[in-house]
């Protein structure tokens, strides 16, 4: 970045677009907390010119000048119709030190596609190296398509409504259904990666084969009415649906799951400390054991527990195998 200057410049005069910003969302809270205190010692924004200029580095430091009526700035001015590439390369390797997320990854590498070249190794190379990724084209390729995702989606990761990992499987769905799905779905549910997973499988598999959209199918399949319990907290409402989701998906595994769950029922009536549940998704061989054991002698009284039902817990392995 050779010939670097100074320049005091209107904000008037600086594009508020964000084409080179390497954080995905405004971050608006973080501008209002800077706006709030003097800025005098911070590093100035970089921005590459002519008029109207575009941010390199600094979008909130100016968003904080902005709102708080400022009328010129001092900027570090990069240069004059910089070539996108270098401007990208620029703007990353400003923010190199900045804690990515997986959003952020996907917004950055979604800058990079339209600025480099992908399938030059040396360029994934870099990116990897700054971004902590594989250089792989296939996994920046992923990250990508996620970035490609409604913008409800893409609020809703960053909101943790939905695990980065898990909404993936959402590529699969039209814009509207991806809209429907965080509207109504994600909005009303907890789901783990894992069932968010199987949820959008099950979800795209139904829907595909049923030829509706997601609201009609979810309204037609009553898991709007799960969803829309007004007294059921979240975590009831994601029991329920997944529940009833997976029913819909394999009714006989469902039947399964119901006989294992009133035989534990049985088991720990009288103690409350100790919980039996099957696998993760009823898919996994065996089931699992919690136990809170609140003081030494606790252990003696779980293992004599185990040995007087020590016939009934191995029957539960006829239902599960």
């Amino acid at each position: 970045m050779e010939a670097v200057a100074f320049r005091t410049i209107p904000i008037a005069e600086i594009n508020p677009g964000r084409a080179f910003a390497m954080h995905y969302g405004q971050d608006l809270a973080l501008a209002g907390v800077l706006a709030s205190v003097q800025l005098n010692f911070m590093m100035p924004p970089v921005v590459m010119g002519p008029s109207p200029y575009q941010i390199l580095d600094g979008h909130r430091r100016i968003e904080s000048l902005r709102s708080q009526g400022k009328k010129d700035v001092t900027v570090q001015l990069a240069g004059e119709n910089l070539e996108k590439e270098r401007a990208f390369w620029i703007a990353l390797i400003c923010n190199a030190n900045a804690a990515w997320t997986d959003l952020d990854r996907a917004w950055i590498l979604q800058h990079a596609k339209q600025s480099l070249d992908l399938s030059e190794e040396r360029n994934r190379q870099i990116l990897g190296s700054l971004l902590n990724l594989k250089p792989s084209l296939r996994v920046m390729e992923d990250y990508i398509a996620m970035a490609g995702l409604d913008i409800s989606v893409l609020n809703g990761i960053a909101s943790g409504q939905l695990p980065f990992r898990g909404a993936q499987g959402l590529c699969r769905f039209s814009r509207q259904d991806q809209q429907t799905f965080a509207r109504t779905i994600a909005a009303n549910t907890s789901l783990t990666t894992n069932e968010l997973m199987r949820t959008i499988e099950w979800l795209a598999d139904e829907t595909r084969r049923a030829d509706q959209s997601l609201d009609v199918y979810l309204v037609k399949s009553g898991l709007q009415l799960i969803l829309n319990r007004p007294h059921d907290d979240l975590r009831q409402k994601t029991e329920q649906f997944y529940k009833q989701l997976q029913t819909f998906r394999n009714p006989q595994l469902t039947a399964y799951t119901g006989r294992f769950d009133e035989e534990a029922r049985v088991l720990c009536r009288s103690t409350p400390e100790i919980q039996l549940g099957a696998a993760q998704a009823f898919e996994d061989e065996g089931y699992w054991l919690r136990v809170h054991l609140r003081e030494p002698a606790a252990l003696d009284r779980l293992l004599s527990w185990l040995m007087e039902r020590k016939n009934s817990l191995n029957s539960l392995f006829d239902i599960m195998l």
